[in-house]
């Protein structure tokens, strides 16, 4: 029998037509707190090189900041097997590729796509981290746990990704949004997406720049 395979993959915001009000902001605090020395040291040395890369890659540490795996993905997506994570409650980091060369707000790039945290449901990671060229995305697991169902998260998506699109079309047609604002609009939707499902399932997401 194949093994089973989970991908984390990089969703992109070709859904989303329009534009929403409103400013980028930061939910849940600094984004390292609580890490170990060595830890930090060693995760932000890896993303600091990893963000540059044209494809993803998912890597895997614990508390001390030891590496326990890497595995190498293609250019929107990186394939899991239960193989490949060794344990439970490790933090898992990859990174999401296509706003390599990009300027201006879409040089932010994208947060996480449902299948992420699927993936972090599902191998009961501690932290998902997803870095760009310029910025660093993190849901932290609660102390109780994630508190939900994979089927659920995948749900609680759809109904972020509608209300953002829904919200999107409600300025266009009423404000008459300038391009500069729909160009912010594409860029930010995964980070209003995920700014929802945090809501929805009490988790700690935050979005720091570098």
């Amino acid at each position: 029998m194949a093994a089973e395979v989970t991908q984390a993959r990089e969703r992109s915001s070709g859904g989303a037509a329009n534009v929403v009000r409103g400013t980028i902001r930061t939910i849940g605090g600094v984004t390292e707190e609580g890490y170990s020395p060595a830890l930090k040291r060693a995760i932000l040395a890896y993303e600091h090189n990893q963000r540059q890369e044209e494809r993803e890659a998912m890597a895997l540490y614990d508390d001390d900041g030891n590496m326990l795996n890497r595995v190498q993905g293609k250019r929107d997506h990186v394939p899991l097997r239960k193989e490949d994570v060794p344990r439970e409650d490790l933090i898992m980091t990859h990174n999401h590729p296509s706003a390599l060369g990009q300027t201006g707000y879409r040089g932010i790039g994208h947060s996480f796509s449902p299948d992420d945290m699927v993936l972090a449901l599902k191998f009961k990671a501690k932290e998902m981290r997803a870095v760009t060229p310029n910025y660093t995305f993190s849901f932290k697991r609660p102390q109780g746990g994630w508190g939900t169902t994979q089927a659920a998260v995948r749900r609680a998506f759809i109904r972020a990704e509608e209300r953002v699109v829904a919200e999107g079309q409600y300025y266009y047609e009423r404000a008459r949004m300038t391009d500069v604002a729909n160009e912010r609009y594409m860029a930010t939707f995964w980070h209003k997406v995920n700014k929802i499902v945090a809501k929805e399932f009490g988790w700690n997401y935050s979005k720091k720049k570098g």
